[in-house]
């Protein structure tokens, strides 16, 4: 979504419109209301860091939102903490509840779906130049098309719960949080994997794990409710 370099940003409102006016502002897309919105809040909290880009989004209203020709290629990871976030590409739609992960390329991805009568999501966009950059170092050939990856991550298996740990690492060093995932703090194999996956976007910098300091004192990656006053969420 958000594509400026080196941004940091802390955003509230109560309408729909002011919310996309000030999201479109850093990067195009479209968006509408499922049904009429009375009452809507929403608030946002933003990193950028140029390749890696991290938003912790609530509101109490359910829409879509769909890319346009001028929407930046990113991977898109949505961890959702109430309510659902979801995806609808080549006519199926996956979603995501509290506890599961949602992967989609932006420009891939037919709309994303935010539901939920109070919706909390943290979303991490990946720079999809620097992914198809790494992938091809990687495997001495270039990516050619989609990468074709499994929508749903829900921690199931060994490799999807490392992804989940290493997902919610790298979101919580960027917004601030002072507490990482218990494997990084107990394994120093799995911080040196969360410091390499750093590298291979070129960001190498972002992690609290390695000692950077946090932006935000204030860290909202686990809160788990709401409270409303003068017409935000905190």
């Amino acid at each position: 979504m958000i594509h400026n370099s080196a941004l940091t940003s802390r955003w509230t409102g109560a309408d729909f419109d002011g919310m996309l006016e000030t999201f479109l502002g850093s990067a195009p897309f479209d968006a509408s209301p499922v049904h009429t919105l009375l009452g809507f809040n929403w608030s946002a909290d933003a990193r950028s860091h140029g390749a890696m880009t991290v938003v912790d989004l609530a509101c109490n209203g359910e829409w879509n939102l769909w890319a346009t020709s001028d929407t930046p290629e990113w991977l898109t990871i949505h961890v959702p903490r109430d309510g659902i976030s979801g995806m609808t590409r080549r006519q199926t739609t996956t979603t995501a509840s509290p506890g599961q992960m949602l992967l989609g390329q932006s420009r891939e991805a037919d709309r994303f779906l935010v539901r939920g009568t109070l919706h909390r999501s943290q979303k991490l966009f990946l720079h999809w130049g620097q992914i198809c950059q790494a992938f091809g170092e990687l495997f001495e050939a270039p990516l050619v098309g989609s990468l074709d990856l499994s929508p749903l991550v829900d921690g199931s298996s060994a490799s999807a719960h490392l992804i989940k740990n290493l997902v919610e690492t790298i979101m919580d060093g960027m917004l601030g949080a002072r507490h990482l995932a218990s494997f990084a703090d107990s394994n120093g194999q799995s911080q040196s994997s969360t410091h390499s996956f750093a590298h291979s976007i070129d960001t190498p910098s972002l992690l609290s794990a390695t000692g950077t300091e946090s932006v935000y004192a204030r860290s909202t990656a686990r809160s788990s409710g709401y409270r409303f006053h003068a017409g935000e969420y905190r």
